[in-house]
C-alpha cells in the first residue's frame, strides 16, 4: 500500500480496520500480548491509520461498555442520579440546561470529601467533563425547542386520530387525487428582523473585528406577507402578496418605464394593501375567487380540497359559502397543530425563511448597498427570489409526505410524537398506543367527518380538526351568523338610541341652563334697575336740599346786615 492510497477518509478507515483484525489474529492465538500485536501492526503505518489500545480492547470485549475518556471523579452513583433525573425532566416537557448540570454537579461537589473537593478545578465541572459525561449516559447536547404550552396540549394522540380518521374519509368517499388536494396558508416577512442574523462569517483577525451592516428597511417594506397554495402533485398555485399600504405603488425610471411591485413579484401573483398588513375576510375572499378560476376544469367533473389552519379569517362564512357553492371541501387542521401537521409549514416555510436571511444579508453587505435602503421592490425582488428556490416539487411533496396528508399514513407520527401532551393529561387518561388509538378512529371516519361543533361565536371547534362544508354545518354557521348580525345591529341600534337620548338629554340641558341664565340675566337687571332708581332719588333729594339751604356766604352776609341795623337805630 502506497502512501497516496492513505489520504482518503475510505482508505484510511480500510487499513485501520485490516489492522484491527490482525491485532486481534495475533492476540487471540496467545502468542502476543496486546501491546506486542499493536507494535507489530501499527509498524511502518502513518499515525492516522494506527490502531489505538483501547480500540483493541473493546474489539476483543464487544459486549462490555467502555468508559470514554479520564477516569470519572464524580461517584456513580450521583453520576446515575443525575442522568435519571434529567431524562425525568425530559420526558415531563422540562429541559435541562449545560447550566443547570454545571451547577447541580457543583451543588454535590460541596459535600464531598475535601480531598475529593481537591480533585475539581475551582469546584465545579468543566466543559470538557460535560461532554464526557453525556457520551457516557447516551446525551447529546441541542439547542433548545421551544414549543408553547397551547401546542403541546393539543398534541393529542386522541386529536390526531381524529384529524387523520376525517382525512381519509374525505380522500376516499370524494375520490381527491393528488392534483386536487391543496393546502393554504400565509406567512410573514419582517425584514427589520430577519435582518438580525445570526450567521458565521469568516474574518481575518489582521483587520479586526467583523461589523455587519444594518440594512435599513423602508416603511412600505417592514413588514410584508405572503400566502401560498401548494397542491399534493407538487405544484404551486398563484400566490397572494399583501404590502403595507392603502394604494397601489408605482415608480417611474430614468428611462420613462414605469414599474410597480408586481413586475418583481412571482408570475400571476395577486397583489393587495393594507395596513397592518395581515390577511382578513375580505383579503381571503380575493384569494378564494382567484383559486376557483384556477380549478375550474377539476371542478366541473368533481370536487377539490382545500386544506387551512384554523384561523377564523380563513374560515369565515363568506369564505365557506363559495367554497361550498363551488364545489370545494374545506378542511381545517387541529388547532394549535400547523407546526407538524400543515405541509407549508413543514416543508416550505422554513427555507423559505432561510433563503430571505441569505438573500437579505447578501443586500446588507454589498458595496453597492452601504448607503442605499430595502425598499418595497427590493422586498419583492427578496420574496421572489426565496419563494422559488423553495417552491419546489421536491419540498411540496415531502412537506405533504412528512405530515402524512398524502398519502395518508398515520405512521408518520409515533408514541414518541406525543410524549410532551402527557404533562397536560391526568392520570386517568388511558395510555393507549398510537396504532391503536389511530385504527381504533379509523372506523368512525364517516361520523366524525360529519359531526361537527359549533361554538356560540358562530366559528367552528377545530380543536381535532373537521370537515366545515357540510350542509348542516353551512346551515348552523350561517344560522349563527344571521344571530350574530341581528345582535350586532341591536346593538348598533341600542348605541344609537343611547345617542339620540344622550342628544335629547343635553339639548334639555342646554334649555334648563338657558332658562337659569335668562331667569339670572332678569334678575341682575331688576337688581340694576332699582340700584339706578335709589341712585337717582338720591341725586334728586341732595338736588332738593341743596336749593332750599342757604349756602354759609348767603348766612354770613345776612347776619351781617341784620347786626349792623340793630346798632344804627
Amino acid at each position: 500500500m502506497t502512501p497516496s492510497t492513505w489520504t482518503t477518509r475510505a482508505s484510511t478507515q480500510a487499513v485501520r480496520a485490516a489492522a484491527l483484525a490482525q491485532a486481534v489474529c495475533l492476540t487471540t492465538t496467545a502468542t502476543h500480548t496486546r501491546r506486542a500485536a499493536l507494535a507489530i501492526v501499527n509498524a511502518g503505518r502513518p499515525a492516522n491509520t494506527h490502531v489505538t489500545y483501547g480500540t483493541l480492547a473493546r474489539a476483543l470485549k464487544p459486549g462490555v461498555p467502555t468508559r470514554p475518556g479520564r477516569r470519572n471523579k464524580l461517584p456513580a452513583a450521583c453520576e446515575a442520579a443525575l442522568a435519571v433525573a434529567i431524562s425525568e425532566f425530559q420526558s415531563n416537557g422540562f429541559n435541562i440546561t449545560k447550566g443547570h448540570l454545571v451547577e447541580a454537579v457543583s451543588d454535590i461537589i460541596k459535600d464531598l470529601p475535601v480531598e475529593q473537593q481537591a480533585q475539581w478545578k475551582d469546584g465545579r465541572p468543566s466543559e470538557h467533563w460535560v461532554r464526557l459525561f453525556c457520551r457516557r449516559n447516551s446525551m447529546k447536547l441541542r439547542r433548545e425547542n421551544v414549543l408553547e404550552s397551547v401546542r403541546a396540549k393539543a398534541m393529542t394522540k386522541e386529536n390526531f386520530a381524529t384529524h387523520f380518521a376525517i382525512l381519509a374519509h374525505l380522500i376516499d368517499k370524494h375520490n381527491i387525487t393528488p392534483e386536487r388536494m391543496s393546502n393554504w396558508d400565509e406567512t410573514g416577512f419582517s425584514f427589520g428582523k430577519l435582518g438580525a442574523s445570526n450567521e458565521k462569517v469568516l474574518s481575518d483577525p489582521a483587520v479586526g473585528q467583523s461589523v455587519t451592516h444594518g440594512v435599513s428597511v423602508c416603511g412600505d417594506a417592514e413588514h410584508t406577507t405572503l400566502a401560498a397554495s401548494i397542491t399534493a402533485d407538487g405544484r404551486a398555485l398563484a400566490p397572494l402578496v399583501l404590502l403595507p399600504g392603502v394604494e397601489a405603488k408605482y415608480r417611474t425610471l430614468v428611462d420613462g418605464v414605469t414599474q410597480t411591485p408586481v413586475d418583481y413579484l412571482p408570475l400571476n401573483a395577486i397583489v393587495c394593501y393594507k395596513n397592518p398588513s395581515g390577511v382578513n375576510g375580505s383579503i381571503m375572499n380575493v384569494w378564494v375567487d382567484n383559486y376557483l378560476q384556477q380549478t375550474a376544469e377539476l371542478r366541473a367533473s368533481g370536487k377539490t380540497l382545500i386544506i387551512f389552519d384554523g384561523y377564523s379569517s380563513h374560515l369565515s362564512i363568506s369564505v365557506l359559502r363559495k367554497c361550498f357553492d363551488n364545489n370545494v371541501i374545506a378542511y381545517a387542521l387541529p388547532s394549535h397543530t400547523s407546526h407538524v401537521t400543515q405541509p407549508l409549514d413543514v416543508a416550505v416555510f422554513s427555507p423559505m425563511k432561510a433563503h430571505t436571511r441569505q438573500r437579505l444579508s447578501a443586500f446588507s453587505n454589498s458595496p453597492a448597498n452601504k448607503h442605499a435602503s430595502l425598499n418595497v421592490y427590493g422586498a419583492c425582488e427578496i420574496i421572489t427570489q426565496a419563494y422559488w428556490l423553495s417552491m419546489t416539487p421536491g419540498n411540496i411533496k415531502a412537506g405533504f409526505l412528512r405530515t402524512g396528508i398524502h398519502p395518508i399514513n398515520p405512521n408518520i407520527f409515533t408514541d414518541a410524537s406525543f410524549e410532551l401532551s402527557r404533562t397536560y393529561q391526568t392520570d386517568a387518561t388511558p395510555d393507549e398506543a398510537w396504532t391503536d388509538v389511530a385504527s381504533r378512529f379509523f372506523k368512525e371516519g364517516p361520523s366524525l367527518a360529519s359531526s361537527v361543533n359549533v361554538l356560540r361565536t358562530g366559528t367552528v371547534d377545530t380543536g381535532a380538526g373537521c370537515h366545515v362544508t357540510t350542509e348542516a354545518v353551512m346551515a348552523v354557521l350561517e344560522q349563527r351568523a344571521a344571530a350574530k348580525r341581528a345582535e350586532e345591529t341591536r346593538k348598533v341600534q341600542l348605541a344609537k338610541d343611547r345617542e339620540e337620548g344622550k342628544e335629547q338629554r343635553a339639548l334639555a340641558r342646554e334649555g334648563r341652563m338657558a332658562g337659569a341664565a335668562a331667569r339670572v340675566a332678569a334678575r341682575l337687571a331688576a337688581s340694576e334697575a332699582a340700584e339706578e332708581r335709589s341712585l337717582r332719588s338720591l341725586v334728586t333729594g341732595r338736588q332738593r336740599r341743596q336749593a332750599t339751604v342757604r349756602s354759609m356766604a348767603a348766612r354770613r352776609a345776612v347776619a351781617k346786615i341784620r347786626g349792623g341795623g340793630g346798632c344804627a337805630s
